[in-house]
């Protein structure tokens, strides 16, 4: 036998949803405790260092949780099985009830005019009067709850065209069917009308309620003004009258009377006769919506009381109701039930393994391990108290003492750490970046490397401000930015990039003394420029290398390209084209000459071109290719053999640098840069 579960509150199943969102949840939080971890250490190291909740009994809570909102929105539903009666019911004393036994009768006739006059196009929303009827007769027969319904369509003549139904669909259907002089009859004669509908349905039925609704524009073509009274004063009989058109009224098409076409308008007198003699209500159908005439015309049949037929009866029945006896089994008790079981489960279960690995080795072992665990941290935090209370000697030998233990390598790592700080504060500034740059390999944790890295900056620059050599102080800022960058990247793993407002700062007061450094070594230089000119093309191409190599190093620490340098390198190159035409007026007049200058100008031309390009965009690049172009000339002018046999003519060759000499004389501004293409001298 199968038992039906029925339920109070079904709609309570869709809480079933929420359950897939609260498992999101639960894994991201999974996933969030996870990354955050993983940002402080390598996960051999959090093993050691930290009491780790197990990943199986996270995600068995998961699992509870999870059957703890089934079992609840479950429990919510309300279960019970089907209704049975107890068994005391059976043998109850039953009373006689009598009872009254109701028929509701209520006939609705709808009369349509079909004549030819409801073709003019002058109803509501400018369309033709039986287009209008049709809407308002179907708006009523779609308010009907109960009666019956019945259609005529009528002329001189009515034509029935749905018997009285209960099936609404059908006259419905006949309504659209309706056409102008339906059942082949012309004219209007509504007193006709009247007499058969009468005789049809008001004639052995006087006790049935009746409700008549003609929808015509009233304008008839016979005596109906002379109507009986007496067949409309039926007390069961309610006569309405929706009139349709206007007063104007209209042509008639199709239709001509003497020679005329025919016209047609409403008339509204012997329609509110019609309706006053009905007890009915009379309806101008271009003043209201169809909807509106039937909503009002269901209104006025609440008035009457349609039920007839009423018949007396007798029956024995118990005391109460049966379906107050019905009893019920309850079954939210059990999903109920096991909720709370697992909810005690998640609430009380720890999330580790540790409490019941620590009974063990208390119980076990007598908590030795636990003990050595334990005096191993007291050891690191009492070294740590004696740096706090300046108390650097004890400190020092304190954390000597840990590193000959047994030391992990994050415990190394921390040891080293506090040892570096321990120099720091002694303000040895070299011993502290040695303890710590050592560390730069071995630290796995970002928390402790950017801690690391901060330190060993902070050492670098005190060691870049103790020095007096300019060259060891832009080396130690060097380094200090160099590590600056390492303590910003390990500060963006724990916090995002964010809240890194002390190594900014620290960025930036190292950037403004590495520009002053470099500002102090660039007088230098300027100042050795006027201490001798060279005296041959070696020394002075050799010079302009020196100037450039020093340009190019000054570039590359400051990010403000340093323009006054590339100028002096300028400079220094246009002393080469002079000292070459006066080593050949001196030298070679009388004595062939070995060096290939047919390979050492175009080099230097080129490098000179590069040079300017450096001068005008501050690009390190034009300095690089300066460089490497003039070195080649160098290496020509020191090795003339190293060459391959002169494609020009030395006097060729001479009289080319004479050019270049006459054209070097013309006057310049120092401040104009030559344009591309032209040779500066």
């Amino acid at each position: 036998m199968t038992h039906t579960i029925l339920y109070d509150f079904p709609r309570a199943a869709y809480l079933v949803f929420v359950s897939f969102a609260i498992l999101w949840l639960l894994w991201h939080l999974f996933d969030y405790r996870r990354t955050i971890l993983n940002k402080f250490a390598q996960r051999e190291v959090l093993q050691k260092v930290l009491i780790e909740r197990s990943p199986t009994m996270f995600w068995s809570k998961v699992a509870a949780i999870w059957a703890i909102w089934i079992l609840a929105t479950f429990a919510l539903m309300q279960p019970k099985s089907q209704g049975k009666y107890p068994e005391e019911y059976f043998f109850r004393e039953k009373k006689e009830v009598k009872g009254v036994l109701r028929r509701k009768a209520h006939d609705v006739v709808l009369l349509v005019d079909a004549s030819a006059s409801m073709r003019v196009a002058d109803a509501r929303g400018d369309r033709t009067r039986l287009d209008y009827a049709k809407e308002i007769g179907d708006a009523i027969i779609g308010s009907l709850q109960g009666e019956s319904v019945g259609l005529y369509g009528f002329t001189s003549e009515p034509v029935q065209l749905s018997p009285q139904t209960y099936d609404y669909l059908f006259p419905r259907v006949m309504l659209r069917s309706i056409r102008i002089n339906e059942g082949g009859n012309t004219g209007t004669d509504l007193r006709n009308v009247i007499d058969k509908l009468f005789n049809e349905h008001l004639q052995g039925s006087a006790d049935k309620l009746s409700t008549w609704i003609f929808l015509t524009d009233g304008d008839d073509t016979s005596s109906s003004r002379n109507l009986d009274e007496g067949r409309l004063s039926v007390p069961n009989l309610r006569v309405v009258t929706i009139g349709i058109g206007t007063e104007e009224g209209g042509k008639v098409p199709g239709v001509t009377y003497q020679g005329k076409q025919a016209t047609s308008k409403l008339n509204e007198s012997l329609l509110q006769q019609l309706s006053q003699k009905g007890r009915g209500r009379y309806y101008r159908a271009n003043d209201l919506s169809a909807l509106t005439i039937a909503e009002d015309i269901r209104a006025m049949w609440q008035l009457d009381d349609p039920y007839t037929n009423e018949e007396t009866v007798v029956r024995k029945v118990l005391a109460s109701s049966g379906r107050d006896m019905l009893i019920h089994d309850l079954y939210y008790q059990i999903p109920l039930g096991i909720a709370i079981v697992l909810f005690l489960f998640v609430l009380l279960c720890p999330d580790t393994r540790c409490f019941w690995a620590g009974l063990a080795l208390l119980v076990v072992f007598g908590g030795q391990e636990l003990h050595a665990q334990s005096s191993l941290e007291g050891e690191m935090r009492e070294a740590t108290t004696f740096l706090e209370a300046s108390e650097y000697e004890r400190a020092t030998e304190k954390y000597k003492q840990l590193l000959k233990g047994d030391l992990d390598p994050w415990q190394h790592a921390y040891v080293m750490y506090y040892l570096g700080v321990l120099r720091f504060v002694e303000e040895d500034w070299s011993g502290a970046a040695l303890k710590w740059s050592r560390l730069d390999q071995e630290v796995s944790s970002p928390f402790l490397n950017r801690a690391v890295q901060t330190a060993l900056a902070w050492a670098y620059v005190h060691q870049a401000h103790a020095s007096e050599d300019l060259q060891d102080r832009v080396y130690y800022y060097k380094e200090a930015l160099h590590t600056i960058k390492k303590a910003q990247d390990a500060n963006c793993k724990l916090t995002g990039c964010e809240s890194a407002n002390e190594l900014v700062s620290m960025r930036r007061l190292v950037k403004q003394r590495v520009s002053e450094s470099l500002q102090e070594q660039g007088v230098i230089v300027v100042k050795s420029e006027v201490e001798g000119d060279p005296k041959s093309p070696q020394e002075a191409l050799q010079g302009t290398i020196d100037r450039q190599k020093e340009a190019l190093r000054v570039n590359r620490l400051s990010e403000r390209k340093d323009v006054e340098a590339q100028l002096h390198v300028i400079r220094s190159a246009e002393k080469f084209i002079p000292l070459v035409l006066v080593q050949q007026r001196e030298t070679y007049e009388t004595k062939c000459q070995n060096i290939p200058w047919n390979q050492v100008i175009p080099l230097f031309d080129q490098g000179y071109q590069q040079a300017i390009q450096a001068f005008k965009q501050g690009s390190i690049m034009h300095q690089e290719k300066a460089l490497e172009s003039w070195k080649r000339a160098l290496a020509f002018l020191e090795e003339p053999h190293r060459s391959s046999p002169t494609e020009i003519e030395d006097v060729e060759a001479i009289r080319v640098l004479q050019e270049m000499e006459e054209a070097d004389r013309l006057p310049i501004k120092e401040t104009i840069i030559p344009k591309k293409g032209e040779r500066p001298w």
